[in-house]
């Protein structure tokens, strides 16, 4: 659930954004929250190898589970982004480009957000791949050391080889998301020991990692140069340990009021992520704020139109009994 409001926060605050003055403090405000919030995708990611691991440990089927992925993911992904895709183009003048079409797809970019599932799509193979090599006990230093030379081979590669157009798209830049999910989820016994006993130093290292990758980040948003490497280094190390404390934090929180709606919202958290843009850009035609002052009224309309909206084309599209097809579930 909070890693499903952080989505859409990042989303509503983008668009926010593009209403505001560059360098006014309504603007400043926003930059600064949008690139705190992108732990999201890596910790939805790091979940999901948590979650993953487990099963792929056991004996399965490799038919259900592809038939699950294909179903649950990839239609949905396909969907939705053919969806998105005629919608940018319809706008005045029509433009339809298929060479364009075919990269939006291909990458997660059909309306800027989807790149999430094709990740998904791209780590359901991976985990297939990869999750005999935890059969077998690993240590958090071997970990340590393989993930940051993996790492970092695949940023060179990329910067010297690749060139790839959306990197962030592509599962091997989430390399340290993946490796810590992996290796928390092969002994979840030992998750709420370990996790408690980290907690300290990994809210060290993500305050410490914040302070440097904050200030890039900006430099980021307001077109200036900055060093890729040290940028890219301070947001790995950001959104990796912040994802493992709100794993370590949920733990907490299901237990408090706030448990059961974040929960809730984390069982539509799919339907939510491919339906909210939609919805955004309906809230903002019909409230439109031109006055900075109105900016957290605007702010909590968007948010409550990206939660609530989804929720009711759902319930629709559950009636009409093809809820399954649009959204996997």
């Amino acid at each position: 659930g909070i890693l499903c409001i952080s989505v859409v926060l990042i989303h509503v605050f983008g668009a926010m954004m593009t209403l505001s003055v560059q360098g006014s403090n309504a603007w400043n405000w926003l930059a600064a929250a949008n690139p705190i919030l992108l732990y999201a995708v890596p910790g939805f990611l790091m979940l999901t190898c948590l979650l993953t691991i487990g099963k792929l440990l056991k004996p399965y089927s490799l038919r259900d589970y592809t038939v699950k992925r294909v179903t649950g993911i990839l239609i949905p992904y396909l969907i939705w982004s053919l969806f998105y895709i005629l919608l940018v183009s319809l706008k005045p003048p029509p433009n339809f480009d298929l060479k364009d079409a075919l990269l939006k797809v291909t990458y997660g970019k059909s309306i800027g957000h989807l790149y999430y599932l094709g990740l998904a799509i791209q780590l359901s193979v991976l985990l297939v791949l990869i999750a005999p090599l935890f059969k077998r006990k690993v240590s958090v230093f071997t970990l340590l050391g393989v993930t940051i030379v993996l790492t970092l081979g695949f940023y060179w590669l990329n910067w010297f080889v690749l060139h790839l157009p959306y990197v962030g798209s592509v599962t091997l830049w989430y390399i340290p998301t993946i490796a810590v999910g992996l290796w928390l989820g092969r002994d979840k016994a030992l998750l709420p020991e370990r996790l408690k006993s980290a907690s300290p130093f990994l809210l060290a290292v993500a305050g410490t990692a914040l302070y440097f990758y904050l200030p890039l980040a900006l430099r980021v948003l307001a077109k200036k140069e900055v060093n890729t490497f040290y940028f890219q280094i301070a947001e790995w190390t950001y959104t990796t340990t912040v994802a493992v404390l709100l794993i370590f934090v949920s733990r907490f929180i299901a237990h408090t009021f706030a448990g059961k709606p974040l929960a809730w919202i984390g069982n539509y958290s799919l339907q939510i992520y491919l339906a909210h843009p939609l919805f955004l850009n309906l809230a903002l035609i019909m409230f439109h704020p031109k006055n900075t002052l109105l900016f957290p009224v605007a702010g909590a309309f968007y948010l409550v139109m990206c939660l609530i909206c989804p929720l009711i084309l759902t319930k629709i599209l559950e009636k009409a009994k093809i809820s399954h097809l649009v959204f996997g579930r």
